[in-house]
């Protein structure tokens, strides 16, 4: 049975503990070791509803103080345990204590496997937490770039696959942007990389505050960051494409006096594509924004390009 980690310690630490039992508000038993098994065959056989077993008590939907002083309960084996009762937050445990048991053995034997239980399950729940906290951060590490936190470029077609499927069925607009950072080299070498690290940082936050809580934002390596906008026209993508240069040169880095601009390439989804010719086709504007002067965007589609 799985016992509260606060329940646990106070067992753990209570060598008279013999049987452990969960109950819902109702009545309903819920879940029982090993101890509550054997001391109450005959309830367990006949019943799974226990209101009979709370001797001399009202219904169980009638007790409002279950912290208040513990029952003596009779059992399979005679009088002598000592039932109390923990509150959870959907159920409650009765906890029985050995007072007087004529079979000495079992009293030793069950007591000591309770103690253990209730001791190994503390351990393993605790285990099972910090297994679970490696896993969600594997998970980052695998999917998050390390510098800027948003997408890597393995999370990016993780995602876009699937969104991509989903945009053919329900006919979405699809618009990607593959960005780059002007100049970025020129950074490194005058400045140094922490300087570049840092200008890096503010370029993603910016992307983030200007764009939509449902776009996609990936760092594709480099210098170069990728943005999938779903169900904007042509027109709302230009809109957006300005405002994300003007924020860029709006950026100020402590201890870099330049203007940091971008080069943007443009394109739509065409349904019968895959995300890799997409991206390809945005990379090719993104170059010709770069080859006809960079901080700007052009946008290509397989009929047409349009330079802004």
């Amino acid at each position: 049975m799985n016992i509260p980690s606060e329940l646990a310690i106070d067992i753990a630490e209570n060598s008279h503990v013999l049987a452990i039992a969960e109950f819902a508000y109702d009545g309903t038993l819920i879940s029982y070791n090993r101890g509550f098994r054997i001391l109450f065959a005959i309830f367990l056989s006949e019943t799974n509803n226990w209101h009979e077993f709370f001797v001399g008590a009202p219904r169980v939907t009638q007790i409002i103080d279950l912290d208040s002083d513990p029952q003596l309960l009779k059992t399979t084996k005679g009088e002598g345990l000592l039932c109390s009762f923990r509150k959870m937050e959907s159920s409650f445990y009765c906890i029985a204590e050995i007072l007087e048991l004529k079979d000495e053995k079992l009293i030793e034997e069950i007591s000591s496997l309770s103690n253990l239980m209730a001791q190994l399950n503390f351990q393993l729940r605790r285990e099972k937490r910090q297994l679970i906290k490696a896993h969600k951060d594997i998970e980052k590490i695998a999917r998050e770039d390390p510098l800027t936190s948003l997408l890597n470029r393995r999370a990016f077609f993780d995602i876009m696959n699937p969104r991509l499927s989903l945009a053919k069925r329900q006919n979405m607009e699809i618009t990607l942007f593959f960005i780059d950072l002007d100049f970025f080299k020129s950074v490194n070498d005058n400045w140094g990389h922490n300087i570049g690290d840092k200008l890096l940082v503010a370029i993603a936050s910016m992307l983030k505050k200007t764009l939509r809580l449902e776009d996609v934002i990936s760092r594709f390596g480099g210098e170069e960051f990728v943005v999938v906008l779903t169900g904007q026209s042509l027109t709302d993508s230009f809109t957006l494409a300005n405002r994300i240069l003007e924020n860029c040169r709006a950026l100020k880095i402590a201890s870099m006096d330049r203007v940091n601009t971008l080069s943007i390439g443009i394109t739509q989804w065409d349904k019968n594509e895959d995300i890799n010719k997409l991206i390809q086709r945005a990379d090719d504007a993104c170059y010709m924004a770069k080859n006809s002067g960079r901080n700007k965007y052009i946008a290509l589609s397989p009929e047409t390009a349009t330079s802004h």
